[in-house]
Protein backbone atom coordinates (compact mmCIF):
# COMPACT_ATOMS: atom_id res chain seq x y z
CA UNK A 1 0.00 0.00 0.00
CA UNK A 2 2.75 2.15 0.72
CA UNK A 3 4.75 1.52 -2.36
CA UNK A 4 0.83 2.50 -4.68
CA UNK A 5 1.12 5.35 -2.58
CA UNK A 6 4.72 6.65 -3.93
CA UNK A 7 3.67 5.39 -7.23
CA UNK A 8 0.77 8.01 -7.30
CA UNK A 9 3.07 10.74 -5.66
CA UNK A 10 5.26 9.83 -9.04
CA UNK A 11 2.42 9.93 -11.61
CA UNK A 12 1.45 12.94 -10.48
CA UNK A 13 4.71 14.68 -10.82
CA UNK A 14 5.14 13.35 -14.30
CA UNK A 15 0.91 14.93 -14.96
CA UNK A 16 2.02 18.10 -13.48
CA UNK A 17 5.65 17.96 -14.91
CA UNK A 18 6.25 19.53 -11.21
CA UNK A 19 9.46 19.02 -10.97
CA UNK A 20 10.17 18.35 -15.06
CA UNK A 21 13.55 16.41 -13.97
CA UNK A 22 10.83 13.26 -13.06
CA UNK A 23 10.04 12.63 -16.31
CA UNK A 24 12.95 13.71 -17.68
CA UNK A 25 14.71 10.82 -15.64
CA UNK A 26 12.13 8.53 -16.71
CA UNK A 27 12.71 8.91 -20.19
CA UNK A 28 16.82 9.09 -19.57
CA UNK A 29 16.18 5.80 -17.64
CA UNK A 30 14.03 4.03 -20.28
CA UNK A 31 16.24 5.39 -23.14
CA UNK A 32 19.27 3.82 -21.22
CA UNK A 33 17.43 0.00 -21.20
CA UNK A 34 15.52 0.41 -18.24
CA UNK A 35 12.18 -1.03 -18.03
CA UNK A 36 9.05 1.03 -17.42
CA UNK A 37 9.10 -0.15 -13.76
CA UNK A 38 12.44 -0.27 -12.60
CA UNK A 39 12.68 3.04 -13.90
CA UNK A 40 9.46 4.39 -11.67
CA UNK A 41 11.08 1.92 -8.53
CA UNK A 42 14.69 3.95 -9.01
CA UNK A 43 12.88 7.58 -8.80
CA UNK A 44 10.48 5.89 -5.79
CA UNK A 45 13.21 5.23 -3.93
CA UNK A 46 14.58 8.79 -4.29
CA UNK A 47 11.63 10.33 -3.32
CA UNK A 48 11.48 7.59 -0.49
CA UNK A 49 14.53 9.00 0.43
CA UNK A 50 13.46 12.68 0.69
CA UNK A 51 10.35 11.66 2.60
CA UNK A 52 12.45 10.29 5.28
CA UNK A 53 15.16 12.98 5.32
CA UNK A 54 12.11 15.22 5.78
CA UNK A 55 10.74 13.13 8.46
CA UNK A 56 14.16 13.03 10.68
CA UNK A 57 14.80 16.38 10.50
CA UNK A 58 11.89 18.02 10.44
CA UNK A 59 12.43 20.21 7.33
CA UNK A 60 10.58 20.72 4.25
CA UNK A 61 11.02 19.29 0.73
CA UNK A 62 14.01 20.22 -0.25
CA UNK A 63 13.27 20.03 -4.23
CA UNK A 64 17.68 20.61 -5.30
CA UNK A 65 18.27 17.94 -3.12
CA UNK A 66 15.54 15.48 -4.93
CA UNK A 67 16.45 16.56 -7.86
CA UNK A 68 20.30 15.72 -7.41
CA UNK A 69 19.39 12.48 -6.52
CA UNK A 70 17.35 11.96 -9.37
CA UNK A 71 20.46 13.08 -11.83
CA UNK A 72 22.82 10.70 -10.05
CA UNK A 73 20.19 7.61 -10.68
CA UNK A 74 20.71 4.87 -11.92
CA UNK A 75 23.32 5.32 -8.57
CA UNK A 76 20.59 4.80 -6.16
CA UNK A 77 20.06 7.20 -2.93
CA UNK A 78 22.10 5.73 0.66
Amino acid sequence: MLGEMFVEVIENQLQDNNPPEVAQTLARLIADGETHENAMRMIGCCLIKEMWLISQNKEPFDEDRYVASLHALPTLPD
